[in-house]
Order: structure tokens, then C-alpha cells, then sequence
């Protein structure tokens, strides 16, 4: 399970931050087995193109992650790997799912390997409201961690 969350331009240079949790799930209990706050990998100049980058190194990431376990488990190459993105950017999420192009020549590239990993069940993004996207903790300065710390205390994740 993957949390991913940014925010614009909150860096110096006009730098935007994203965060990423990547949650084990055995659908009773989750662990953190990941998480990062960093700079997005360029300059952006919208919401959107940060939430974008932000989700795109999270799958990525999450994707390496998965492929990892299944090899340390010595699992079938055919075992699913069933990875589920949350992002509490609607613009995104709606994004990902119809064939609308993003106005940002820049972000074509990175929404269209975002609707390849969707196409190919390798990520199923799932929208989230703000209130629980876990990750907003690592990209935003006063959000409360409460969320975050009741599902690391109880190993679960309330809305999954």
C-alpha cells in the first residue's frame, strides 16, 4: 500500500516537496517498510505536476519494493503483486483515468507511465480524501501526524 502526497513550492528556489509511505499488507495487519520526504525531482509549476511526480517515484519505488519481497519470499513470478496508490489529488486521480492529456507538456510522460502501470494492474490508484492521506505528514509543516501514529500503533490502516 502506497500513501503519496506533495506540496508546491514550499522549498527554497521555488522547490516543491513530496512524501511517500509504502505500507506491507497482509489485509489484517500493515507495516511500514518505506517512507521518504524529499525535494520532487524538478521544478513544477502546479499541484498537479508536483502530486504527479510525487506518485510516479512512490510507484516506483513501491513496484521495487514488491518485486524484492516476492524474491526474498521465493514466490511465483505470476503471484500478484497488488499494489494500491492513494492520492488525495482529485485533479490527478481523474487525470489517470480518462485519455484527457495534462496541459504541462512536461507531465505527458510521467501521467502516461502512470496509466501504463494502472493498464497493466501492476498499481491500482485509489483516491483518498486529505484527511486520511497518511503521507501528509512528510510534505506539509502543521498537518497532524494522529492518523499516521494510530495505524503505525495498531499496524493497520483504518479505511483499507
Amino acid at each position: 500500500i502506497l500513501f503519496t502526497d506533495a506540496s508546491l513550492n514550499n522549498l527554497p528556489n521555488g522547490r516543491s516537496q513530496g512524501g511517500q509511505i509504502v505500507f506491507l499488507s497482509d489485509n489484517r495487519y500493515s507495516y511500514p517498510i518505506f517512507w521518504n520526504s524529499s525535494k520532487v525531482k524538478r521544478v513544477v509549476r502546479s499541484t498537479l505536476a508536483a502530486e504527479t511526480l510525487s506518485l510516479s517515484d512512490g510507484c516506483d519505488t513501491t513496484l521495487f519494493l514488491a518485486y524484492l519481497v516476492k524474491a526474498i519470499l521465493n514466490l511465483d513470478p505470476q503471484f500478484p503483486l497488488n499494489i494500491t496508490a492513494y492520492t488525495d489529488n482529485q485533479s490527478l486521480y481523474d487525470l489517470l483515468y480518462t485519455t484527457k492529456q495534462p496541459t504541462e507538456r512536461r507531465l505527458i510522460t510521467d501521467i502516461a507511465s502512470l496509466r501504463e502501470m494502472i493498464d497493466t494492474k501492476e498499481v491500482n490508484v485509489v483516491w483518498v480524501d486529505h484527511k486520511n492521506q497518511l503521507s501528509d505528514v512528510l510534505t506539509k509543516s502543521g498537518a497532524s501526524p494522529h492518523q499516521l501514529l494510530e495505524s503505525l500503533h495498531s499496524a493497520k490502516i483504518p479505511f483499507v
